[in-house]
């Protein structure tokens, strides 16, 4: 996954945390979004290093900010655009 080499990339590169946000297809094709963060360690005796990566679900976040983006900027009755968003795209 090119995430994935882009986070080691980053962590020999002597970022102290590397993170990405990354789309994943999930257990029966379910889209997950996982914050995925990577840290180089090296080892007091040498020898190749190695890395830690750990990852975070943040599906539901970003759910909620898409409902609230949405809410922001839309009509709760019509749905149409609110008047600001239309002022604002025609300049």
């Amino acid at each position: 996954v090119v995430g994935f080499a882009s986070l080691i990339q980053q962590a020999r590169q002597g970022a102290a945390l590397a993170q990405a946000e990354l789309r994943l297809v999930a257990a029966g094709g379910r889209t997950i979004t996982v914050i995925e963060t990577a840290k180089q360690i090296h080892s007091p005796f040498g020898g190749e290093a190695r890395f830690v990566f750990t990852g975070e679900d943040v599906t539901e976040r970003r759910l909620a900010e898409a409902r609230m983006t949405y809410s922001a900027e839309h009509d709760e009755l019509t749905g149409l655009l609110s008047r600001r968003c239309v002022i604002e795209r025609l300049g």
